[in-house]
């Protein structure tokens, strides 16, 4: 018969073979966050990924443990979606499909703040992609004409 194993701070259930002080786990996270820099580095994998599960962020934590969130992220592992080498494949993603959103509406000639507003996205952010794209600007044909936009 598998038996429950609860933790005494915070009445999660842990699995039968857990390695970690789930308690000192839990103190860490609220009332003594010192004791992070003085865990093994598996324990702090494991201080993050709690935090993370109980709602925290991870610039929260970050500011908490007085350590940058790079610093955090690498903790955590790949396939985690909080990890460095998550963030930085989803933000690449994100780049790719701004990429060819920017792409396809510059070609029918809109200009950028026309594709901002089709996007979501910032007209800042639009015109780095087209610049990194290699576009020339599409001026809005309306504002040039004499009298301005109407």
């Amino acid at each position: 018969m598998n038996r429950i194993t609860l933790c005494p701070a915070c009445l999660t259930v842990l699995p039968e073979d857990y390695p970690y002080d789930h308690v000192a786990i839990d103190r860490t996270l609220t009332t003594q966050p010192e004791r992070f820099t003085g865990m093994a580095r598996p324990e702090r994998r494991e201080v993050i990924i709690t935090g993370l599960n109980r709602g925290m962020s991870i610039k929260t934590l970050a500011a908490l443990f007085h350590h940058g969130t790079a610093t955090l992220q690498a903790l955590l592992p790949e396939e985690h979606p909080a990890s460095a080498v998550s963030v930085r494949n989803r933000r690449a993603a994100e780049r790719l499909a701004l990429d060819t959103a920017v792409q396809a509406l510059w070609s029918e000639g809109l200009p950028d703040t026309d594709i901002s507003l089709r996007t979501g996205r910032s007209v800042y952010a639009v015109a780095d992609a087209r610049r990194r794209l290699g576009l020339p600007t599409h001026t809005n044909r309306r504002a040039v004409t004499f009298g301005g936009a109407r």
